[in-house]
């Protein structure tokens, strides 16, 4: 074989290997349908994945009041391409009108219901772009107590170079101890100093405490914590401005 041909024959061989490799890489990069279902068969989750993602759902049961039977766990796949389907059938016995899907927060072990959840066919289901664990639970109605004074503190305890924060408020059950920590809604406390930033609170800070509290109408010992995120950038807010609450 002349060199010519010989060096022809190899130009080939390497375009060859190089279009097998590129049509492999476009393969693997587009997201195909996975169906997922739990051990227990209640969970269904739908959702787009690449061909190196390996998604799985875990199934961990016990007493999370106020949670039903078990919590369920996305394992492998944080983010989805677009917004996965997720369905819990409802049990036996429990009507779904007085139930509703929770998800935890993606960082946090705090706990909140999922918006847009609805009834569908004898379980709850919801779109979500972020995954991570879900139960069925009931919504409690908790007296909180006032935490003005933990609120300020959290506020002055804020880095130096603090420009907004989010304060919020969770509860658990003080038994038992696999109770999960739920977001109470209308306790959230936001404040800013004047300046227009993409929220990115990273730095947070927590003060907890321990209170006898009527849920539905029942004294209940319950933990009460107070999570502060605090949004920073250099310099801080500008000269002549301070923190202030949001309406």
């Amino acid at each position: 074989m002349s060199s010519s041909r010989l060096h022809s024959w190899l130009i080939t061989l390497v375009t060859v290997f190089v279009a097998v490799g590129t049509i492999f890489v476009v393969v693997r990069d587009v997201p195909e349908n996975v169906t997922l279902t739990s051990d227990d068969g209640a969970l269904y989750l739908r959702v787009k994945a690449r061909h190196d993602f390996e998604p799985k759902l875990i199934t961990d049961r016990g007493d999370f009041t106020p949670f039903l039977i078990a919590q369920y766990h996305v394992d492998g796949l944080p983010v989805a391409d677009v917004p996965a389907e997720i369905s819990i059938e409802v049990p036996v016995g429990e009507g779904a009108e007085k139930l509703v899907l929770f998800a935890r927060h993606p960082k946090l072990p705090i706990w909140e219901p999922v918006p847009d959840a609805r009834a569908v066919a004898g379980a709850i289901s919801a779109h979500t772009q972020v995954l991570t664990a879900y139960a069925l639970g009931r919504v409690e109605q908790v007296e909180a107590p006032e935490f003005a004074s933990d609120i300020d503190a959290l506020i002055k305890q804020a880095p130096k170079e603090t420009v907004s924060y989010r304060i919020v408020l969770t509860y658990r059950h003080t038994s038992p101890d696999t109770s999960p920590r739920i977001l109470l809604a209308g306790h959230t406390k936001e404040g800013e100093c004047g300046l227009e930033l993409p929220w990115d609170g990273q730095e947070l800070a927590e003060r907890s405490r321990t209170a006898k509290v009527k849920v539905d109408g029942v004294l209940a010992d319950v933990t009460f914590t107070l999570t502060a995120f605090y949004s920073t950038r250099a310099g801080g807010c500008p000269e002549g401005a301070a923190l202030e609450p949001r309406p």
